[in-house]
């Protein structure tokens, strides 16, 4: 009986032992080849006041409706039927 506790206690240790103290192995990540490319994407400059002020853009129509509020449920979901 001792000798089955002490293998518990013994498999205790060992899976605390892993989850809070081993370190993982680090799965090593290749480092990217090109970066010329950000660098141009980087230096655009965005004015959102051109497509704001566009007239197509305030032209548009919605195609989807906004939905509405539906059944909500009953008041006090825990109560019995």
């Amino acid at each position: 009986m001792f000798v089955g506790w002490l293998a518990i206690m013994i498999t205790i240790v060992v899976i605390i032992y892993y989850l809070f103290f081993q370190k993982p192995e680090l799965i090593p990540v290749p480092q990217s080849g090109d970066f010329s490319l950000t660098s141009g994407v980087a230096g655009i400059e965005i004015n959102p006041s051109i497509v704001v002020n566009n007239p197509n853009f305030s032209n548009r129509q919605p195609y989807v409706t906004t939905p509405g509020l539906g059944e909500t449920g009953r008041p006090n979901p825990f109560l019995p039927y």
